[in-house]
C-alpha cells in the first residue's frame, strides 16, 4: 500500500531536514501523539503543543540529567535552547518545593496543584513555539511543505481533512522515525557518543557525506603559522597541505577542530584508520590550549571557538579516545 503525500512529506521533513537542537523532532512527536489522540481533529493549539512538548523534555531530563549539564539538545554548548532552559528551570523548582519527599517523576504523574502554583507559564512555550519552529518545520532542502496551515491563526494549526486520520494510521512508522533521528542529532550533539545511530544507517553505498576541511585551514594556522605536519614534523609547502582526523573520522563522524590538524597529504594518506598513540593526544590537548588561546586573542566568537571552549574544558579530546581504544 502506498503511503499518502502527507506521511511522505512527514517523514521526509523528519529524515532529512536541517537542525541544530532538538526542537523539531519534539515538534513532530506533539503533532504525531496529538493526532493518534483524536484523528478526527482539523486543528492543534499551541498550548496543546506547548504542553506536549513540556513533557517530553520533563521525562527525558528528570531521570537521567535533571540539573541539564550532561544531555545536551542543541549545538551551542555554552547556551542551551530556551525551551531545555525552561524545563530544566521547572524541574530545579520541583525538586525544591517538594525536598525531602522529592523522586523521579514523569510530568504525566505530577500533582495538579503543583504544575499550577509552580510549573512553568505555558505561554512562554507557546512563545518559542511560534517564534522558532512553527514555520521552521515545514522547510525543507526542496520546497515548502503543507502538512499544516499555520499563518491564517497565531494559535492553532490547520489541518485538511483526513491528514490527522492518516497521522494516525501511520504513527508507528512516523514516532519510529522521529526516534531514531533525535537520536542520531544528539548523538550529533554531545560529542562524548561515538554515533552508534548514523553508523546502523549507513548502507555500503551511502556513507556519510563528508565536508570539505578547508574552512580549519585558516584557523590551524593561527596556531601553527609554519604549517609542521602534525604527524612527521617537517613543513609542509602549500600543494601538499592537508588536514588530518588524529581520532578517525570513521570513528567520530564529525569534524571537530579539537581533533584536527594539518598535515602532508601523503603523510594523511599513509596514516589511514591507525589509531593515534597517547604521546599524540597529550600533543594536541597541549595544541588545543595554544589554538584556543591564540583565538582568545584575536577575538572569535565563531561556532568553532565555542566548540574548542567546551572540548578544553570537558577534556573530549581524551574521552574520546579512550572510547576509540
Amino acid at each position: 500500500m502506498l503511503q499518502p503525500i502527507v506521511i511522505n512529506e512527514l517523514l521526509n521533513l523528519i529524515r532529512y531536514g536541517r537542525t541544530d537542537n532538538s526542537y523539531k523532532m519534539i515538534w513532530a512527536r506533539a503533532i504525531v501523539d496529538l493526532a493518534s489522540d483524536d484523528p478526527e481533529r482539523e486543528s492543534m493549539s499551541l498550548i496543546e503543543i506547548a504542553e506536549k512538548v513540556f513533557s517530553y523534555y520533563w521525562n527525558i531530563h528528570i531521570f537521567f540529567d535533571p540539573d541539564g549539564r550532561t544531555l545536551k539538545q542543541g549545538n551551542n554548548s555554552l547556551k542551551p535552547p530556551v525551551l531545555l532552559q525552561l524545563v530544566i528551570q521547572s524541574i530545579q523548582t520541583y525538586k525544591k518545593t517538594v525536598r525531602s519527599a522529592y523522586k523521579p517523576i514523569f510530568y504525566e504523574k505530577v500533582d495538579d496543584s503543583w504544575k499550577s502554583q509552580y510549573g512553568v507559564d505555558i505561554n512562554s512555550i507557546v512563545a518559542v513555539l511560534n517564534k522558532d519552529v512553527r514555520h521552521r518545520f515545514l522547510n525543507s532542502s526542496h520546497k515548502q511543505c503543507t502538512i499544516y496551515d499555520y499563518q491564517n491563526n497565531n494559535e492553532k494549526l490547520i489541518f485538511e481533512d483526513s491528514v490527522c486520520k492518516q497521522i494516525s494510521d501511520y504513527k508507528d512508522i512516523l514516532h519510529e522515525a522521529i526516534l531514531f533521528r533525535w537520536t542520531q542529532i544528539l548523538e550529533d550533539i554531545n560529542r562524548t557518543t561515538p554515533r552508534i545511530a548514523s553508523k546502523l544507517k549507513i548502507k555500503q553505498e551511502e556513507l556519510r557525506k563528508r565536508k570539505s576541511l578547508k574552512r580549519f585551514i585558516p584557523i590551524l594556522e593561527l596556531e601553527n603559522p609554519e604549517k609542521n605536519c602534525s604527524i612527521c614534523k617537517k613543513q609542509i609547502n602549500q600543494s601538499d597541505l592537508s588536514v588530518d582526523h588524529l581520532i578517525p573520522w570513521s570513528f567520530l563522524y564529525s569534524d571537530d577542530i579539537w581533533n584536527l590538524s594539518l598535515t602532508h597529504k601523503s603523510c594523511n594518506s599513509s596514516k589511514n584508520n591507525i589509531p593515534p598513540k597517547e604521546a599524540d593526544i597529550t600533543a594536541q590537548h597541549q595544541r588545543n590550549l595554544r589554538l584556543y588561546k591564540v583565538m582568545s586573542n584575536n577575538s572569535f566568537q565563531a561556532k568553532v571557538f565555542k566548540d574548542l571552549q567546551y572540548a578544553n574544558s570537558e577534556n573530549l579530546l581524551r574521552k574520546m579516545f579512550q572510547i576509540y581504544r
